[in-house]
């Protein structure tokens, strides 16, 4: 049960429970395909258009990309993927052979879309996000050493978040979270978006 651990780090929703939990970042997927891809299929210059190409997703159903314009309008497009990759460096390797369009968190897409081997494609509307965690027990008091782990993390994500990355701001409400002992880190929500 996580009651007996010190710390548990969760990607994506908390489920209800007493735990306290304090938000460490906001993680965005950015939708990318390679430039072989692109030259070969086009360019998605809207929403819409990414239901003309092969999809990429890490479940094997529909499921509902959104993205927020400069304006703060939502647009969603719905999902049918032509391919299914459950993890997102496998993810990553698939598109940078030119399979597809998909989304990558934004720190595993950041070096590729920097160094020219994918294209970060509707870069000026923001697409999913995911958050990250961290949770303890309400009952218990964070020791030295788990404080010193804790603040650590946080620098180093800080130090590894891309530029223009979501701030992760403060957890909802006065700073408790909630979260159930099923909580575990859990890398294929990176990709998933909503199911429809």
């Amino acid at each position: 049960p996580v009651e007996a651990a010190d710390l548990v780090i969760r990607v994506g929703t908390l489920p209800d429970s007493d735990l306290v939990a304090r938000r460490l970042a906001r993680i965005e997927l950015w939708t990318c395909a390679s430039p072989g891809y692109l030259a070969a299929h086009g360019t998605p210059s809207m929403i819409g258009d990414l239901s003309g190409h092969a999809l990429l997703a890490a479940f094997d159903r529909s499921m509902i990309w959104s993205y927020r314009g400069p304006g703060g309008r939502v647009e969603q497009v719905e999902v049918r993927p032509g391919s299914v990759v459950p993890e997102p460096t496998a993810m990553r390797t698939v598109l940078l052979g030119g399979a597809g369009i998909g989304r990558l968190p934004d720190f595993i897409a950041e070096e590729p879309v920097a160094a020219g081997t994918l294209v970060r494609l509707l870069p000026d509307s923001v697409g999913d996000t995911v958050e990250v965690h961290a949770l303890f027990p309400s009952h218990r008091s964070l020791s030295a050493k788990v404080r010193i782990f804790l603040d650590a993390l946080i620098e180093h994500l800080d130090r590894v978040r891309p530029r223009d990355a979501p701030p992760p701001g403060p957890a909802p409400g006065s700073g408790a979270g909630h979260a159930s002992d099923s909580v575990s880190l859990t890398p294929p929500s990176f990709l998933a978006g909503s199911s429809t």
